[in-house]
């Protein structure tokens, strides 16, 4: 599960990656039970994905091209 949601989090499709971000950030116990089901510490994760989301490039919803 948590492989799952950080391929979706990492993905082009908006709809997975809010999904992702939403299980990461939002969702605490659901979050905390994953990570101790497969032996991590829900803390640890956390840090590591607020690292990974701090450097990750902010990309637009939609881009806007310029007419020629």
């Amino acid at each position: 599960m948590l492989l799952q949601a950080l391929e979706d989090w990492k993905s082009g499709n908006l709809r997975l990656k809010r999904a992702a971000e939403e299980f990461f950030f939002e969702n605490g116990s659901d979050f905390a039970r994953v990570c101790s089901g497969a032996g991590l510490s829900p803390e640890t994760v956390l840090g590591k994905l607020r690292t990974m989301k701090a450097a990750m490039p902010v990309q637009p919803a939609f881009s806007l091209r310029q007419a020629a």
